[in-house]
């Protein structure tokens, strides 16, 4: 069943996913599609860019050499989280990430499982979440990153306007991170459904027919 989902996971494109990273914005309402597209350029040049400087300012290194060179301790603990939402792995201020090493154990061994090393390019699914929440300690430490600094009014009362950032456009930098970093052609948004298929088949299933219909 992965197999096949992975593969259709596959064919899709930017657009597909561009309406997979805003069908979980909880502002998505206030948002047109130009906007929407604009949004979301920026986001993933954002993430790109953190990955050239690395590059430039490092060298090429592996994802846990980049964290150590940022001053970030990386856990790895055996138990997972549980809670509302299935985490495989977090950031924690000011420079703390834990991979649910569960998570990653299993996702290799599904992986090997069902052949798909050679269409995921032999990816290293650790680095995939390492990569992925270095990006948010950037995110914390920069206040002028283009995702800290986009901001959408929810409502006003005279001069005041309250005003509140697009929790998916951390996300969809973070995954620019990973493509950029890792050097991968599809989406690591991929990686949510085959993450989930570790823990929850059905869940990961009804998300994957849910991304299937999105437009």
């Amino acid at each position: 069943m992965i197999k096949d989902m992975v593969y259709e996971l596959l064919k899709f494109d930017e657009s597909k996913w561009e309406a997979y990273a805003y069908s979980r914005e909880p502002l998505k309402g206030k948002l047109n599609q130009i906007q929407k597209s604009e949004y979301k350029i920026g986001a993933e040049n954002c993430g790109c860019d953190i990955a050239i400087e690395l590059i430039e300012k490092y060298g090429i290194l592996t994802p846990r050499e980049y964290s150590k060179k940022l001053g970030v301790t990386v856990n790895n603990s055996i138990e997972q989280e549980q809670g509302e939402y299935t985490m495989f792995a977090k950031f924690n201020q000011p420079s703390t990430i834990t991979i649910f090493k569960q998570v990653v154990d299993k996702a290799n061994e599904l992986i090997n499982a069902e052949g798909l090393e050679k269409c995921l390019g032999n990816i290293n699914v650790y680095n995939v979440l390492l990569t992925h929440e270095l990006f948010h300690k950037f995110e914390c430490s920069r206040p002028e990153l283009y995702t800290n600094q986009v901001k959408i009014k929810l409502w006003s009362l005279g001069v005041y306007k309250h005003m509140s950032k697009l929790a998916c456009l951390p996300e969809l930098a973070a995954m620019a991170l990973v493509k950029k970093l890792l050097n991968i052609e599809y989406s690591p948004y991929i990686f949510d459904v085959i993450f989930l298929y570790t823990c929850n088949k059905r869940k990961s299933k009804e998300l994957f027919e849910s991304i299937c219909k999105l437009n």
